[in-house]
């Protein structure tokens, strides 16, 4: 799992989908109290507001999307799960590794940035 930061124009249809995918699989371990602390020092989470923010942005992109994000009321994901400030050089540092492990990606990029 992880969340990239790419801006989703420069994102093939099959890792838009995955991270929306991905986005639920976080909240079910965030619900289940798992560990993150790999996923923060990889850089493949960012915090809930993020995860949120990404999954709103993604879930623009779909013709039909139904899929909210869920998580039980009144529970204290911010103790466990701390937002980390994006900053130029995570998005960069994401974006650059998705267009480098995916060629479609990579073309749709070159084409919006060149």
């Amino acid at each position: 799992m992880r969340t990239w930061l790419a801006d989703p124009r420069d994102m093939c249809q099959q890792h838009r989908l995955g991270e929306h995918v991905e986005a639920h699989m976080f909240v079910g371990s965030m619900c289940r109290g798992i560990s993150f602390d790999g996923y923060y020092e990889n850089h493949l989470f960012f915090g809930p507001r993020v995860l949120w923010t990404r999954h709103e942005l993604l879930a623009r992109t779909f013709e039909s999307h139904q899929s909210s994000l869920i998580v039980p009321e009144g529970w204290p994901i911010s103790l466990r799960y701390p937002d980390i400030p994006l900053t130029t050089e995570l998005i960069e540092e994401s974006t650059f590794e998705l267009i480098r492990r995916c060629f479609k990606c990579n073309q749709l990029y070159t084409r919006r940035h060149t």
